[in-house]
């Protein structure tokens, strides 16, 4: 199993690419082994806590199956980290686990078309 990274993932087999409402946009890649998510990766043009809680999604969908990874939310996210430094930031931990059910989406759905 490979690492979570800060990289695009060629052909991955989901990904999203969602603009939070502080204009910052995390792109997440997942690719698939076994019915697990076997890599994982992120890319934002947001600010620290942007990158960190898409750092953290990318680090958390590893080795889980569709079905676990629908509990990685936002709000998960956030209470793993133990919070974010500024209210406002709190954002950033519902752009990631939004963007992280997004990248889930499109897997199921090129897996309903195969």
């Amino acid at each position: 199993m490979r690492l979570a990274e800060r990289l695009q993932i060629d052909h991955p087999d989901g990904y999203a690419r969602v603009t939070g409402p502080c204009q910052g946009t995390l792109k997440i890649f997942l690719k698939f082994e076994d019915g697990r998510v076997s890599a994982a990766s992120f890319q934002t043009d947001g600010c620290g806590s942007s990158a960190a809680c898409g750092s953290f999604a990318a680090e958390l969908a590893l080795g889980k199956t569709p079905d676990e990874l629908l509990d990685a939310t936002g709000d998960a996210i956030l209470n793993t980290l133990g919070g974010l430094p500024k209210e406002g930031m709190n954002t950033a931990a519902q752009l990631a686990g939004e963007t992280l059910q997004e990248a889930l989406s499109n897997y199921m759905q090129r897996q309903v078309r195969k």
